[in-house]
C-alpha cells in the first residue's frame, strides 16, 4: 500500500529513507558493532535469532492487518487504500502460510491483539455499574472483526481452532521461555501477558459468528475442549466462558437437535455437569462449616471486601511506551503501539524462543501493572477469597443452568442431573438464609437461581421443603425489591403445584379456636406480631397468584380475616387485614368477592367514623 502524501505515514517513510542513506561515523561504529556480534554466531544461531525477531514483531504487524480488516468491513474506508475485495484477499494470502506453519504462534499473537481491542468505554461501565459482579460476554466491534478475520482463514478450519485452544489450555497456555531459566526480577516483564482468557474469548466470538450447521459439525472438537480442559487450574473467568460457550452452542443449534442425537445429548450432559461442578466450587468459596460433626454450611463473616478486576484481559495504558505523544494516547487502544511488550514470546511447539532482555529496565508502575494483570489472570488461588467470583458464578447459573439442563435432556434423562442440582442447591441455600446488607448481592443471585429452578416441575423435590421454610421464616420480607420480584415467581410455583402448602400456611394464622392456647405460650404482643406477619405473608402469596386462583379457598381466607378483625385496639393486625383485602380486590374477580363486602364495608365505616 502506498503512503498517502501529506499523511504521517508518508512523513515517517521519508524520514526512515533519509536515515538509511545517511552515513556518519556514529552509524558506522554502531553497524560495525552489530556486525561483529553476528560474526560470533553460527549460521543456525543467526537463523534462530532472525526467526525470533520476526515472531516477536509479528503481533505488531498483525495488529495493523486487523486495523485494515476493520476498515474493509466498514464498507467505505476513510482512506483510499484500494479495492476492498483485493486487499481482503491479499491479507488472507499473507496470513495463510503463517497459520499453516506457525499456528500456535499466530493464535497467541492474535490473542494479544484481541486484548488491546477491548472497548475502553465498556470496561469503565463494567467497573462502575451496579451489576459489576455479573459477568459480561459482550465484545467490542474491533474484537468481532478479529473473529471474522479468523473465520475467514480457510486454511485454519474451525475444528482445528478449537483443538488448538484446547491444547493451549491443557499446556497452561503459558510456558517459561526455556526450561531451567532463572526467575530474576525481569522475568515478569519479559513474559508479558498470559493469553488463556483471550483465546477463549476469541473462540466464543467465533462460536457466535458461526452458523448452526457448522457448529453442529464442530461438536466433537468442542466436546474435547470441555472434557480435557483443566477447569480446576484455570481462572474463574475461563470457566465462565466455557460454560457460556456450551450455553450458546445449545441455543444456536436448538434444543431439539441436541435431544434427538442421543450421543450428543449425553456428551452435553457430561460437559454441563463438569462445568457446573467447577462453578459450584466457586460459589462455595464464601461458605464455611460451623462444626466438624455436621456439614452445615453458612456464609463466611470475614471482613475481606476485595473486589475483582477480572472482566476481560486487557493491556493497560500504563505499560505503553512513554515516547508517545499525548494526542496519540487517546487512540492508543486502536493502534499498533498498544501492543506494549517490546519482546513478545511465542508458543511455537517446535522451538521455544528465548526473549531478549535488552531494554528490560522499566518504571515501578510498569512492573506493578504487569504483576497485577498476571496475578489476576493466571493465579486463581490468589483470588479464592474474592466474593465477586462467587456472585458471578451464581448469576450465570441463575440465568442459564435450569434452562440448559432442560434443553439437553429428554424427559427420561432429566433425573440424571438431579444430584447436580442438589449440590448446587446445597451451596445456594446458605446465601438465602443470610439476611444482611453484605449478603444482598448473593441473596439476589440465589433468589434468581431458585426462581429459574422453580419453573420446572421435575426440579421441585430439590428445593420445595427448604423454600417453604424460607417463606415461613419471620425475617422473610427483609429483602430488596429486585429479590422480592423473584420471590413472587417462586411463591407462585410453590403454591400452584402443591395443594398442602397453602393449607399449611392458613393453619399458621391464629383463629379464635387456637388463640387461647397460643396466649399461654407467648405474650400478647408477640402473638399479635405473629398474626400480622402471617397475614402479610398471606397477602404476598395471593399477590403472586393468577387471577381467581384461590377462589375455592375464599371461605377459609374470609374466616381468618374476620377472626382477626374482631380484635380490638390492635392496629398492627388490622393493617395487615386491610392489606389482604386490597390484594383480594386485585387477584379475585368481582363476583367472587360478594361474601366479603359486608365485613369490608363495616370496618371501613368504623374507621372512617373514628
Amino acid at each position: 500500500m502506498n503512503a498517502i502524501p501529506g499523511t504521517r505515514g508518508a512523513t515517517e517513510l521519508i524520514s526512515n529513507l533519509v536515515k538509511v542513506f545517511s552515513f556518519s561515523d556514529s552509524t558506522n561504529v554502531s553497524s560495525n558493532a552489530a556486525l561483529s556480534k553476528f560474526t560470533e554466531l553460527t549460521a543456525d544461531d543467526v537463523w534462530k535469532q532472525a526467526r525470533s525477531d520476526i515472531l516477536n514483531a509479528f503481533p505488531h504487524t498483525l495488529a495493523t492487518l486487523c486495523d485494515v480488516w476493520t476498515q474493509l468491513r466498514k464498507g467505505e474506508p476513510n482512506l483510499p487504500i484500494g479495492n476492498p475485495t483485493i486487499i481482503r484477499q491479499l491479507i488472507l494470502d499473507l496470513l495463510s502460510p503463517i497459520v499453516e506453519h506457525h499456528q500456535q504462534s499466530f493464535l497467541s499473537s492474535l490473542a494479544l491483539v484481541w486484548m488491546t481491542r477491548s472497548s475502553l468505554t465498556s470496561q469503565k461501565q463494567l467497573t462502575t455499574r451496579v451489576e459489576s459482579d455479573q459477568s459480561s460476554f459482550d465484545y467490542s466491534p474491533a474484537q468481532l472483526d478479529i473473529a471474522d478475520l479468523l473465520l475467514s482463514i480457510k486454511i485454519l478450519p474451525f475444528e482445528n481452532l478449537i483443538s488448538t485452544v484446547a491444547e493451549a489450555l491443557k499446556e497452561g497456555a503459558w510456558k517459561i521461555v526455556k526450561s531451567g531459566a532463572v526467575l530474576d526480577k525481569n522475568w515478569l516483564q519479559q513474559s508479558a501477558f498470559p493469553t488463556e482468557l483471550a483465546l477463549l474469548e476469541m473462540l466464543h466470538g467465533c462460536v457466535r459468528a458461526t452458523s448452526s450447521a457448522a457448529l453442529y459439525n464442530c461438536w466433537p472438537s468442542l466436546q474435547a475442549l470441555f472434557v480435557e480442559s483443566p477447569v480446576m487450574s484455570l481462572p474463574p473467568k475461563a470457566v465462565f466462558i466455557q460454560f457460556i460457550i456450551l450455553v450458546d452452542f445449545v441455543q444456536l443449534i436448538t434444543s431439539s437437535a441436541v435431544v434427538e442425537d442421543k450421543q450428543l445429548s449425553r456428551a452435553a450432559q457430561d460437559a454441563c455437569q463438569k462445568l457446573t461442578e467447577a462453578m459450584n466450587i466457586i460459589v462455595g468459596w464464601q461458605l464455611e462449616q460451623t462444626t466438624w460433626l455436621k456439614r452445615t454450611l453458612v456464609v463466611k463473616h470475614d471482613s475481606s471486601t476485595q473486589k475483582s478486576q477480572e472482566t476481560s484481559p486487557v493491556v493497560e495504558f500504563a505499560t505503553a511506551p512513554t515516547s508517545l505523544a499525548a494526542s496519540e494516547n487517546s487512540s492508543l487502544r486502536g493502534s499498533t503501539s498498544s501492543l506494549v511488550p517490546p519482546r513478545i514470546p511465542t508458543f511455537d511447539t517446535a522451538t521455544q524462543i528465548s526473549v531478549s532482555s535488552q531494554g528490560a529496565s522499566s518504571s515501578a508502575a510498569d512492573r506493578r501493572s504487569i504483576t497485577n494483570i498476571r496475578s489476576s489472570l493466571k493465579d486463581p488461588n490468589s483470588l479464592k477469597r474474592d466474593p465477586t467470583h462467587s456472585t458471578q458464578a451464581l448469576f450465570l447459573l441463575a440465568e442459564h443452568l435450569a434452562e440448559l439442563i432442560d434443553s439437553i435432556c429428554k424427559s427420561e434423562d432429566k433425573e440424571r442431573l438431579l444430584p447436580l442440582l442438589h449440590a448446587v442447591w446445597s451451596n445456594t441455600l446458605p446465601y438465602l438464609k443470610a439476611k444482611n446488607a453484605r449478603n444482598a448481592r448473593f441473596f439476589l443471585a440465589s433468589s434468581q437461581l431458585l426462581a429459574s429452578m422453580s419453573t420446572f416441575n421435575y426440579m421441585r423435590p430439590v428445593w420445595r421443603k427448604a423454600t417453604l421454610d424460607l417463606l415461613l421464616d419471620p425475617a422473610f420480607f427483609k429483602m430488596d425489591m429486585q429479590s422480592l420480584k423473584h420471590w413472587l415467581v417462586i411463591t407462585d410455583h410453590l403454591m400452584t403445584h402443591d395443594k398442602t402448602s397453602f393449607k399449611e400456611l392458613l393453619g399458621r394464622i391464629s383463629t379464635a379456636q387456637n388463640s387461647a392456647l397460643s396466649s399461654l405460650i407467648t405474650s400478647k404482643e408477640v402473638e399479635y406480631e405473629m398474626r400480622a406477619q402471617a397475614l402479610k405473608r398471606l397477602a404476598f402469596i395471593i399477590l403472586s397468584s393468577e387471577l381467581g386462583q384461590y377462589q375455592a379457598q375464599l371461605p377459609d381466607i374470609q374466616e381468618r380475616l374476620s377472626d382477626n378483625l374482631r380484635l380490638s385496639q390492635v392496629p398492627i393486625v388490622h393493617a395487615q387485614v386491610f392489606l389482604c383485602y386490597r390484594v383480594l380486590l386485585i387477584r379475585q374477580k368481582p363476583q367472587h368477592l360478594v361474601s366479603i363486602w359486608p365485613s369490608m364495608v363495616t370496618e371501613l365505616v368504623v374507621y372512617l367514623i373514628c
